[in-house]
């Protein structure tokens, strides 16, 4: 409905079109700050799983705060973090665990290691808990 271009995403023009629906003249400010939550992977647009994503937090009532303390418990599992670093070995062998839904394969666990700028044999935390995958 709100996909004018047939893009598959919501474009911030789009979404403002979406907004002015539910708030009458909504600033800029608003605009940016529903972009914010929405967007997951940053790339300026709402597709429709990050909108997905959304609606279903709002919908179980998942706060942010909630949504720390899981990761604190997950990130647990990877071992107590020395100088904010936890070693590949260990996040590997959860996230390569057949006992997980959707193990991550060598390729995929690689490119995760690249994208938080994993090295010699360490793994940093604050980069992996702000990747978008968790959003």
């Amino acid at each position: 409905l709100f996909d004018e271009d047939g893009s598959g995403t919501i474009s911030s023009s789009e979404l403002r079109s979406m907004l002015q629906m539910m708030t009458p003249a909504p600033s800029g400010a608003e605009l940016d700050e529903m972009v914010h939550q929405l967007d997951i992977n940053g790339d300026g647009e709402v597709d429709l799983w990050e909108f997905c994503v959304h609606y279903q937090k709002k919908q179980l009532g998942i706060t942010e705060s909630d949504i720390q303390d899981e990761l604190d418990h997950a990130f647990g599992l990877f071992g107590k973090p020395v100088d904010g670093m936890v070693e590949v070995a260990n996040v590997r062998a959860i996230m390569q665990s057949n006992t997980i839904a959707k193990a991550l394969t060598d390729q995929e666990f690689e490119k995760l290691c690249a994208d938080v700028g994993a090295r010699d044999g360490l793994f940093p935390v604050a980069k992996f808990r702000a990747h978008p995958c968790w959003a």
